[in-house]
């Protein structure tokens, strides 16, 4: 087996340590044939995968967090289209490299979400079983695309959760923070996000969602923020799972999750109930949500903070999203 390691020297608990362990445990595996690629700018991870699809790798490894993950995604893979036939999904995976991964990053919800345990050195022992049983699952994946009116409307994937407001307010000050040198540690993330909340208050609720799934549609204006997750759980706060809905599934469809206020001391328990359950029953009346969607729809009045998969994007007006299952073939823990 042809496998090409793609790591990311950035990602949040990396060190030299991680690797002299992970690096020769991959080596051990019977039959692999390896080759190892650090990144250095951002897009790099994406790059290096559609070269290694090109040039017939049969897996492609990715050792980083979530937004590493979702890059090495897009390059192994097609762009995703509209197209709901069978065919246009299979032919978006045709020829394309298996994925493994080993979480460095601060929350690692997808190889988590897939079964894996968020510390690099006991994923890699997962891994290492994985490739020799050559075990793996086909994924669903999530797709999103600039939907506002002069946009080319071009399609990418997304892994873990997307958002407008709160979420990626957040991730863009963590950015901000990380370019000066600091960590993402979960305590870091905890106190932007108390000062994004105070602030987001003198603010005027402005983003609607439209969601279509089997069990029905939900239309929704006047929203303070959108959380839309694909994993099941929506991220995590340390070793804690924060979830937006109930029995989600990331096999069944797109979360839908927000506050149909940001005022007063309610929502802000509501928000704590994605995490403590009691807390979500009370107060679910502060909340607008929707499960298994197959199509989202967000839009703003004036363009807004978005994220992917953890990663700042920019502001945008109106994204959609797409639930695609089945999209890439990823190797998972054995037990």
């Amino acid at each position: 087996m042809d496998v090409l390691v793609i790591s990311n020297p950035n990602s949040t608990s990396i060190t030299q340590k991680n690797l002299a362990q992970i690096i020769p445990t991959l080596m051990r595996v019977d039959g692999i044939r390896m080759r190892s690629r650090f990144t250095q700018y951002a897009g790099h991870a994406e790059e290096l995968a559609r070269q290694a699809r090109t040039q017939g790798w049969d897996a492609v490894i990715a050792i980083g967090g979530d937004g590493t993950v979702c890059e090495v995604i897009n390059g192994l893979l097609d762009v995703p289209t509209d197209d709901p036939d069978a065919e246009a999904h299979d032919f978006l995976t045709t020829n394309a490299p298996k994925l493994g991964i080993i979480p460095t990053g601060s929350a690692n919800v997808f190889a988590r979400s897939i079964g894996f345990f968020g510390e690099a050195n006991q994923a890699v022992q997962q891994l290492a079983k994985a490739l020799e049983a050559d075990h793996s699952e086909k994924v669903a994946l999530g797709s999103w695309a600039d939907a506002s009116e002069d946009s080319r409307k071009e399609h990418r994937w997304f892994a873990v959760n997307v958002g407008f407001g709160a979420d990626a307010d957040v991730i863009h000050k963590m950015e901000e923070r990380r370019e000066q040198g600091l960590s993402a540690s979960p305590w870091r993330y905890a106190r932007i996000a108390v000062q994004t909340w105070m602030e987001s208050k003198d603010s005027d609720p402005a983003i609607s969602v439209e969601a279509h799934g089997p069990s029905g549609s939900l239309q929704h204006g006047d929203l303070p923020l959108a959380f839309v997750s694909h994993t099941d759980p929506w991220t995590y706060f340390g070793p804690f799972p924060a979830r937006i809905v109930p029995d989600g599934a990331m096999e069944k469809g797109l979360s839908f999750f927000s506050l149909k206020t940001n005022r007063g001391w309610r929502p802000l328990a509501a928000l704590a109930g994605l995490l403590i359950p009691t807390l979500r029953r009370h107060f679910e009346s502060e909340t607008v949500t929707f499960k298994a969607a197959h199509e989202v729809k967000l839009s703003v009045e004036k363009p807004r903070d978005f994220q992917v998969d953890g990663e700042y994007k920019g502001q945008y007006s109106c994204v959609d999203l797409r639930f695609i299952p089945e999209a890439v073939e990823v190797f998972t823990p054995v037990d």
